[in-house]
């Protein structure tokens, strides 16, 4: 690992000054207040008494004193010598004298400055190599931060080669402790297994690297079918049974980001154990990415599949709306007549009837059987005429992840297990077996068909394909998740039980500026809250243009289209002088 990292300019500017300080910032460090002017006039001859009070401010601009004092932008010395009501030209010289360093060390004890030696040495070490193996922050990065922290706890900044050399030896300690013990987490077996990943197998042009860390691509059915293939494959290395613990998530996840990135070439040629370490690092992440790229590809199939069936739904529907108006007017007529001859005090309805040919209404009847629909129904038709695609990919999906749920998922994962345990059954599905509670009222009549069906049968294709909706339906609500995964895992899985909250709470409360006690917030939350409900609430009432409908079991808010505002003048002048000038351009 490099020692200088630094540019040579970097270095230059490093407790430098590189432009004049502007007002506010000549405010911040250089005013002095009456003590500091009290120190400053203390000292012997109108020289000394400037470079004092410069010294000050440099230091507190700075963090660091200058070895000449006399190295500060002509602006510094006019606003210090103003203030004690003396000429600036008085300063020339200064730069020599042994007074400064005399100066310096009154300015330490005075205003609590401490000199860069062992003990400061030794605290901002051990908080670097914290800091450098909880996170994976550049060394410019590091360098700047342990400068902040020198200055704001009034510690005068070394060298820079000294502290360049800290960060970079932070760095290397972390990194050497990082890659042993991930080299040491899996067997021997394991290991040689992951060396294989960076080879290219004879006759082939990828490496095993390369086509796993490869995002699936393939948004079909065979798609979700090789997703799944990518994540047993992940999984076979057993980076689930090592125990990485007490490794930081930020630093795995910077070895998983290089493995992805780098080729595979690259990862091969690293040398020691961190070449190990970054095989290890991708096969204990990798599984949880792959999962979640495969349920993505699951769910963005089924959305497919959902939006073609509702095209098709519509297109159908729209195609025999001819044949089911002529078959309702000619029931209207039907029933006109029923209703004129009942009105009759002498008619007989059944002698009318038997007048009738009847044939056509019973078709016209048939024909509304046939394609009018629930008031509820959408494409749930449609949707189960798919159950070949479904069919090929949801078994092995149900088989590679262990789905779990909270509360409200439970009937879909009832349906799930259900589902699961159909597989090579040949005895008939009864009415009473199925776990329903997840079923809407669509799906309902297509799953238990009214008569003439025999009544108790059960739609086996409509229950697969309504519970792999379902299951898209819970995972987006996060009602059913997969243990351990980032994107389709446990939402409440992040946060802190009780103990632990307990334990960081003043801490966490500190760094956010918040009271430990939440009563207070809530309190102006809840106030706010209120008041911003009362207020949309009464905007609600009296504006015409928002609505709230109810579709589908759930409230929707309906927004009225805006009406097209006509073309001002100026616009249309615009829009005539640009044809103008591509005319003659």
């Amino acid at each position: 690992m490099p020692t200088n990292f630094l540019s040579e300019d970097q270095r230059r500017r490093f407790g430098r000054f590189d432009q004049d300080p502007d007002e506010g910032q000549l405010a911040g460090s250089f005013l002095l207040d009456q003590t500091a002017r009290r120190r400053a006039m203390a000292a012997k001859g109108a020289r000394n008494r400037i470079g004092w009070a410069v010294q000050l401010g440099t230091v507190r601009y700075l963090g660091t004193f200058l070895d000449n004092p006399e190295q500060v932008p002509a602006v510094v010395v006019d606003y210090v010598a103003e203030q004690l009501g003396l000429e600036a030209a008085e300063f020339a010289g200064y730069g020599a004298k042994e007074a400064r360093w005399d100066h310096q060390e009154q300015i330490r004890e005075g205003y609590g400055y401490s000199k860069f030696e062992f003990d400061q040495w030794f605290a901002l070490a051990r908080w670097m190599y914290q800091r450098a193996w909880i996170g994976s922050e550049r060394p410019t990065l590091l360098f700047d931060l342990a400068t902040k922290r020198l200055v704001d706890k009034k510690v005068v900044l070394p060298g820079v080669t000294v502290l360049e050399r800290l960060v970079s030896g932070s760095r290397e300690r972390a990194e050497k402790r990082l890659w042993a013990t991930l080299a040491a987490a899996p067997t021997a077996e394991q290991a040689a297994g992951l060396q294989h990943l960076v080879v290219v197998p004879p006759g082939k042009r990828l490496s095993e690297l390369d086509r796993l860390r490869r995002s699936p691509r393939d948004i079909t059915a065979r798609g979700v079918g090789k997703a799944l293939e990518r994540y047993e494959a992940l999984n076979s290395f057993g980076g689930a049974a090592w125990d990485l613990s007490a490794i930081p998530p930020g630093r795995l996840q910077a070895l998983v980001r290089f493995a992805r990135a780098a080729r595979a070439q690259a990862v091969s040629d690293l040398a020691g154990n961190r070449r190990l370490a970054t095989l290890v690092a991708f096969a204990a992440v990798m599984p949880q990415i792959a999962a979640d790229e495969a349920i993505e590809v699951f769910d963005l199939v089924m959305g497919d599949l959902i939006r073609s069936s509702s095209t098709k739904m519509t297109k159908q529907r729209l195609r025999t709306l001819k044949d089911l108006d002529a078959a309702a007017i000619l029931l209207r007529q039907a029933w006109i007549a029923v209703c004129g001859t009942a009105a009759d005090p002498e008619g007989d309805i059944r002698a009318m009837l038997d007048s009738m040919d009847v044939g056509p209404f019973h078709a016209a009847a048939d024909t509304v059987k046939l394609l009018a629909q629930e008031p509820d129904d959408g494409a749930e038709q449609m949707l189960a005429a798919r159950y070949n695609t479904i069919a090929r990919f949801l078994p092995d999906l149900l088989k590679a992840f262990e789905f779990e749920s909270s509360p409200a998922g439970e009937p879909v994962l009832d349906a799930l297990a259900f589902v699961k345990s159909l597989k090579g059954r040949r005895r008939p599905i009864q009415a009473w077996e199925v776990p329903a509670k997840f079923l809407n009222p669509a799906w309902r009549r297509l799953v238990f068909p009214p008569p003439p069906m025999p009544v108790g049968s059960v739609e086996k294709r409509a229950l697969i394909v309504a519970s792999a909706e379902a299951l898209r339906t819970a995972l987006h609500r996060h009602e059913v998740y997969v243990e351990g995964l980032r994107k389709w895992g446990d939402p409440n899985a992040r946060l802190l039980n009780d103990s632990a909250w307990e334990a960081a709470r003043s801490r966490v409360c500190e760094e956010l500026d918040l009271d430990v006690r939440p009563d207070a917030i809530l309190a102006g939350w809840t106030d706010r809250l209120d008041a911003a409900h009362r207020e949309f609430a009464k905007g609600l009432a009296a504006n015409p243009a928002v609505r709230i409908e109810q579709q589908g079991g759930r409230d929707r808010i309906i927004l009225t289209g805006l009406d097209r505002l006509d073309e001002p003048a100026s616009l249309r002048e615009l829009h005539n002088g640009l044809g103008e000038h591509r005319y003659s351009g």
